[in-house]
Parts: C-alpha cells; structure tokens; sequence
C-alpha cells in the first residue's frame, strides 16, 4: 500500500507527504499529527479529518499546497526491514513455514511476493507512489534522515517544535548475512526504484 499524507498545520501552511509502507509510514503520520494534536500517535486522519486538516491525495485537498515532501529507503534496507518484520515478527499468513531464511526469501521473492498479500503490498515498488520524476517535489528524504532532516523540516513549516517520535528508530545493522548477490537480486527486482531514486537512497 502507498500513503500520500495531506495536512494543514494550526499555521495554515499545507504539507503533502508521498511515503510507503516500510518507508517510515509511522514517523511521518506521528509527527504530521504532532503540530495540532500535541502527541506522536499513528491514526491522525481520526482527529485531523473533523477538522478539515488531514487528506489522503492532494486533489481532494481544498487549500494550496505549500510543501511536497517525499520519503524514499533503499529497497535492500526495505526488504531486510520487510523480512524480519513481516515474516520472523508478525508472520500473519504463517510464511515461516515456507520462508525459512533470508538468503531463500532473496532467491525466491517473485514467488514469494505473489504469493502472499502481506509481503505484496509491503513491497510495492516506490516508484507506484513518487512516480520517476524527482523535480516535483520540493524535498526528499531517505529514511535514514526522518530524524535528523525530517521531523526539524516539519517543525520549521509548521513552526511547532516537535520532538523525535516515538515511532522513530534508528537504522540498525543487519543481523543476517547481506551479500553482494543479494543486493543485485534486490537491484533487479527494483530497477525502476533504482533508476529513478537512486540518488538518493546513498
């Protein structure tokens, strides 16, 4: 699933965020909500959306937009993040029993993703989201920056001082064996992402 996030601040400034699911998705709906709610819960659209603050595209959005902010990861950091989360975590639709490793969920993705719906709409490519012309919006951020760049951004347009969320975690390093072929595997699933973000998923 993709998420475009639309809100106007108590300043009246408007943001749109594009993100996807294992891009952040939680940092960036905590601290879009923080600036009226005062809190880093999750589920903003059910106090924003009363107030005529909160939109899910930017059509159905009645003000100007003054800010297009995109959220992009590195498919490699994505997959990883996907793996031990979606299978070893949560495994919602029993994938552990067929997905026994990360070496074989790499190997075997094409499978895997049609497979099972979990994964699927985990793993969307982001260019389904930001679409491949990085000029329209007026900042990008790699999940790696939604504390260091992010979040001080939103607090600057918003003109509230927003703390890091709870939802925000460091990047940790990876704890299964991440090899060259791996990553080219994972480069080839998502060309497109690569072609078209890569420069900024450094």
């Amino acid at each position: 699933m993709s998420v475009q996030v639309v809100v106007k601040f108590p300043n009246n400034k408007v943001v749109s965020v594009s993100v996807m699911n294992k891009c952040g998705t939680s940092t960036v709906f905590a601290t879009l909500g923080y600036p009226r709610i005062q809190t880093t819960i999750r589920n903003i659209s059910r106090e924003l959306r009363p107030r005529n603050e909160y939109w899910e595209s930017n059509n159905d959005c009645p003000y100007n937009i003054d800010y297009n902010i995109a959220i992009v990861r590195d498919p490699v950091d994505r997959m990883y993040s996907v793996y031990k989360q979606r299978i070893l975590s949560r495994n919602w639709e029993n994938i552990k029993d067929d997905v026994i490793s990360w070496d074989m969920y790499v190997r075997d993705f094409p499978r895997i993703k049609n497979q099972y719906k979990d994964i699927e709409i985990h793993t969307i490519p982001q260019v389904d989201r930001h679409g491949t012309d990085p000029s329209k919006f007026d900042f990008i951020y790699n999940t790696t920056e939604l504390g260091s760049e992010f979040i001080p951004r939103i607090s600057k347009i918003s003109n509230v001082d927003i703390p890091t969320t709870i939802h925000f975690k460091k990047t940790r390093d990876p704890q299964e064996d991440i090899i060259d072929e791996h990553r080219q595997l994972i480069k080839e699933y998502f060309a497109d992402d690569y072609k078209y973000w890569g420069n900024y998923f450094q």
